[in-house]
């Protein structure tokens, strides 16, 4: 009924009327195909977005297992260091009480 009164009063004012509905329907057509343009890019935007997202997470993974790594080597390189120093401890020890009994043995 709104759109027959509507076409009715377009067709009334003749050519210009008709060229008025004609720019009402375009600007109607334009608004749907920027909003489906829209829709898209977003979708786009999140796509790269889900994308990235996913490329930094296997970065940050990759990265905590070569930190994990290089902090068990550290471990057992400090680990090994301790035990060579506690030998070396010991046999200096071991040396100086034989330097002890040698001098106690010239006395």
């Amino acid at each position: 009924m709104l759109e027959e009164a509507v076409l009715q009063t377009l067709t009334d004012y003749g050519a210009l009327g008709l060229f008025a509905g004609y720019l009402a329907w375009q600007q109607n057509k334009l608004q749907q195909a920027l909003q489906a343009l829209t829709i898209r890019f977003q979708k786009q935007i999140d796509s790269l977005q889900e994308r990235h997202e996913q490329r930094e997470d296997t970065m940050r993974a990759r990265y905590d297992a070569v930190i994990a790594d290089l902090n068990s080597h550290r471990d057992a390189m400090s680990q090994d260091m301790v035990a060579a120093l506690t030998r070396s401890a010991d046999k200096l020890e071991d040396l100086e009480n034989q330097v002890r009994e040698m001098r106690m043995a010239l006395r």
